[in-house]
């Protein structure tokens, strides 16, 4: 599964399937912890795309939250290539 900020995959023609989005929670705050947890809200995503048989998830966009422990919300456009 393809993973971008942009809008757009170079070279490639998609169609849209729809808003997919992840999410992790958890206590503590460091570097290792917010990237285990962006792992995490990515791989919901991947999930949610996969199952409407995506080809990448488009204009990902994260929001993180660190005032009680860790959470990072993930948002993106599951894109099926053409």
């Amino acid at each position: 599964m393809l993973l971008s900020n942009t809008g757009f995959i170079p070279g490639k023609t998609h169609e849209v399937l729809g808003i997919v989005n992840g999410v992790s929670r958890g206590m503590g705050v460091n570097e290792a912890k917010i990237k285990n947890h962006a792992e995490n809200a990515n791989q919901d995503m991947i999930d949610a795309a996969t199952q409407l048989g995506a080809d990448a998830i488009v204009n990902i966009k994260y929001n993180v939250e660190t005032t009680s422990g860790t959470s990072i919300f993930a948002t993106g456009t599951a894109v099926k290539f053409i």
